[in-house]
């Protein structure tokens, strides 16, 4: 349960200034983890200025919709930034996409900085993308930052990376090289996690990464987490197969499924598997790989992107959930799946590890590649064939997905890093970064309030609702 830290009057509650790129949960839940966040300030009774990313997708405007109230009393501001040209241009170059973002985050920087003069917030929350290799440049205002939950600095192990083409393995070497000489060298990385006051760690590695830093309070806290949990289930009845939930990445590693699945139909003939998230380019390709290893895809459907509800539905009909990811920081849809009752299997490796110990689903030591499959494939037909070993499984991935990974639990973990660090509870009114704030109902509109059409601010900066004392702008005004 929420403890509000200032209960609901905005002249009184924390300011928080938070940057968040993609803010859209109905694009899936990695690009909803902004949107969330958001709302956990609000339900703790902050106030929220949030730096968004806008796109053609109507994420923006999809969050002011779901945080209409906060909008309208002046407890919430979204200031939402179109790239600019330099962020286009370098957009459009093959592998220039982060070189893009980091023009974006400069958009966001002088956003912020705007911001900022005209209402100073108490922290500064980077969550943003969950790299700990593109900490932006917000931690350079002087205010206290909260930055993470990051992750990124896990490496692939080689073992999982050989079923890949020689291409994918070699962009995995170098991606490996780039990735631990950043996490040695990279200047901008040290000072921000020099800077920060508190650092929130998504998954073990990224935690011994900040604790280098020997400066900011460190908490282990997942970047995502799940809005609900089903009821435990009472037997398996409408479960079958496993399901598979990815993207066309190499890293999700869709090939290592087709070979646990085609092993295991030799000992439960009629297995299905269902992929989903594949483009058909990745299709075709995947499909080609098997047909050159003469592996039986029967029982195999591929699906690609499916709304939100039909996923759902594919969650609760599945027995077994597959995460073959050989990198990933922790894995959205390990908690999704978890949330409603398919059991996991995954690799024992960086967040996935964390998430599934005590029972929570079936981890696979790493080892030798033939060794790692039969793991697979035995632990998979034990879950498959054992109903009280599978209940058992799947109760206990639901109440530890209602117990830890709530978005309701996220502000509680925040709250303990906070009052570590020293950044809350405020400091007495006359040293606080907000004290000059005055009662809405007594101070006049900021310039900042009509950035959709003022010439104060950049065009590609247009602000959704009000600043406190000003009337509640209409969440369709841009």
């Amino acid at each position: 349960m929420l403890s509000p830290i200032a209960g609901s009057d905005p002249a009184r509650a924390p300011h928080v200034l938070l940057s968040a790129y993609p803010v859209d949960p109905r694009r899936g839940s990695e690009p909803g983890v902004g949107c969330h966040w958001i709302g956990v300030h609000l339900a703790a009774g902050c106030r929220v200025t949030a730096v968004v990313h806008r796109d053609r997708g109507g994420g923006v405007e999809h969050t002011a919709a779901c945080y209409d109230d906060a909008l309208r009393s002046g407890r919430l501001r979204l200031i939402a930034i179109a790239p600019g040209w330099l962020s286009r241009a370098l957009k459009a170059l093959p592998g220039a996409w982060y070189a893009a973002y980091r023009a974006w985050q400069r958009q966001a920087t002088a956003a912020a900085r705007a911001a900022v003069a005209l209402d100073p917030p108490d922290w500064i929350h980077h969550l943003s993308l969950n790299s700990y290799r593109e900490p932006g440049y917000l931690y350079h205002l002087g205010l206290p930052v909260v930055w993470g939950p990051i992750g990124g600095v896990q490496d692939a192990d080689p073992r999982l990376v050989r079923l890949q083409g020689g291409r994918a393995r070699a962009a995995e070497a170098v991606r490996t090289a780039i990735n631990r000489w950043c996490a040695a060298y990279a200047p901008a990385p040290r000072a921000a996690r020099r800077t920060a006051r508190v650092l929130l760690a998504a998954n073990p590695e990224a935690e011994a990464w900040a604790r280098r830093g020997r400066q900011a309070v460190v908490r282990s806290l997942l970047e995502t987490a799940v809005e609900r949990t089903d009821p435990p289930p009472s037997s398996s009845a409408g479960r079958a197969g496993v399901l598979w939930v990815g993207s066309d990445e190499a890293r999700k590693n869709p090939e290592f499924a087709l070979l646990a699945h085609a092993l295991l139909g030799r000992c439960l003939p009629g297995i299905g598997l269902t992929l989903v998230g594949l483009g058909a380019a990745r299709e075709r390709a995947l499909r080609a790989w098997a047909s050159e290893r003469e592996i039986d895809l029967t029982g195999v459907r591929i699906l690609a992107r499916i709304p939100r509800a039909d996923l759902v539905a594919l969650y609760r009909g599945a027995r077994l959930f597959w995460f073959t990811s050989y990198r990933d920081t922790s894995g959205n849809v390990l908690l999704e799946a978890m949330a409603h009752g398919a059991v996991p299997v995954a690799f024992a490796q960086h967040g996935a590890a964390a998430i599934l110990d005590q029972g929570a689903g079936e981890l696979v030591t790493l080892a030798a590649p033939r060794a790692m499959l039969n793991d697979w494939v035995r632990r998979s037909r034990r879950l498959m064939c054992d109903e009280r070993a599978w209940l058992a499984a799947a109760e206990t991935a639901i109440t530890r997905c209602e117990r830890r990974y709530r978005w309701t639990g996220k502000w509680p973990a925040l709250r303990l890093a906070l009052l570590r660090a020293g950044v809350w509870p405020l400091p007495p009114a006359a040293s606080s970064p907000s004290s000059a704030r005055m009662a809405p109902a007594n101070r006049p509109p900021s310039p900042l309030c009509a950035s959709v059409s003022s010439r104060a601010a950049p065009r590609s900066v247009p602000t959704i609702g009000g600043c406190p004392g000003s009337p509640p702008a209409a969440t369709a005004t841009w």
